[in-house]
């Protein structure tokens, strides 16, 4: 029995790296997964790749900066899959500029698609989560948000590990039976090469 039987993941950025490899880990713990990605080539070679393994996976093209594009991928997630109970917002970007040199539309990209996109994902997946009396929610950041890189720079915005204090007030780890209104929300870092302890 995997650690994730019958619950349905919502992995952001999943066409490449952490994402890829997130969707495919929590697949083989018996997920279904639903990948989505603005790189819709790649992603669904990805859920194509979970399936010849016998997981159950499915792709969506998605934008994480627009709200529209969560309430239809979100949506179609729910009606194929059921709502998810997992997410793992991880679609980010990562800009190295000396902070005096960065133009300003680069710096709202960075924080559209890294924070924003968060946002969005938390306000759209956890009234589910609630529902369902269920849900773990995964928030990736960099270590560049905890690591001087040796000179100020528009880097990554999820700074001291990049936990949202709105979401980790009320979703945050609690104990057993202890969840607000029946839900269990966790909203905690990972960086890369910490995903195999991430999901029970």
């Amino acid at each position: 029995m995997g650690r994730v039987d019958g619950k349905t993941a919502l992995v952001t950025g999943a066409a490449h790296g952490i994402g890829r490899t997130t969707a495919r880990m929590l697949a083989e713990e018996g997920a279904a997964v639903a990948l989505t990605d603005v790189d819709a080539e790649a992603g669904a070679e990805a859920a194509a790749d979970i399936r010849a393994e016998g997981g159950e996976a499915a792709f969506y093209e998605h934008d994480v900066t627009a709200e529209d594009d969560w309430t239809r991928v979100v949506t179609a997630v729910h009606d194929a899959m059921g709502g998810p109970t997992v997410l793992v917002n991880n679609a980010g970007i990562y800009q190295i500029a000396p902070l005096g040199e960065m133009d300003v539309e680069d710096w709202r990209t960075l924080m559209d698609i890294n924070v924003t996109g968060v946002f969005l994902g938390m306000k759209h997946c956890t009234p589910l989560m609630e529902a369902a009396g269920t849900g773990s929610g995964i928030n990736v950041s960099s270590v560049a948000g905890t690591v001087w890189g040796g000179r100020p720079s528009g880097r990554g915005p999820w700074q001291r590990g990049g936990r949202h204090p709105s979401a980790a007030g009320r979703w945050g780890r609690r104990p057993p039976g202890r969840t607000p209104r029946g839900g269990a929300f966790r909203c905690f870092p990972r960086h890369a090469g910490r995903t195999e302890d991430t999901f029970y």
